[in-house]
């Protein structure tokens, strides 16, 4: 999919190192939504700070897109994402 040079990579969980770099060279920016990935990354066990994806793309300094998934059924809101983001990787304002 990545070879097609989307716009962007949208509800992106699982990316090998490979596919990591190559969305790097090619500058597509990734959406996450951090607490639907929790639920699909056994690893994580909750944490958004240990999603292997996350934990890479925050390293290289990619462009991260935070998006909100299926607030219902995580009883979420993009705040509440934004926030989780921001406590897990330590962001600051500036």
């Amino acid at each position: 999919m990545i070879d097609f040079k989307p716009d962007r990579l949208g509800h992106c969980c699982f990316l090998t190192n490979e596919q990591i770099n190559q969305v790097k060279d090619l500058g597509i920016p990734v959406e996450v939504c951090p607490t639907s990935n929790i639920s699909t990354v056994k690893e994580a066990y909750k944490l958004v700070s240990k999603l292997p994806h996350l934990i890479e793309l925050v390293r290289i300094d990619h462009n991260i897109i935070i998006c909100c998934d299926d607030t219902m059924l995580f009883s979420t809101n993009l705040s509440t994402e934004m926030f989780e983001f921001a406590n897990a990787f330590q962001v600051t304002p500036e």
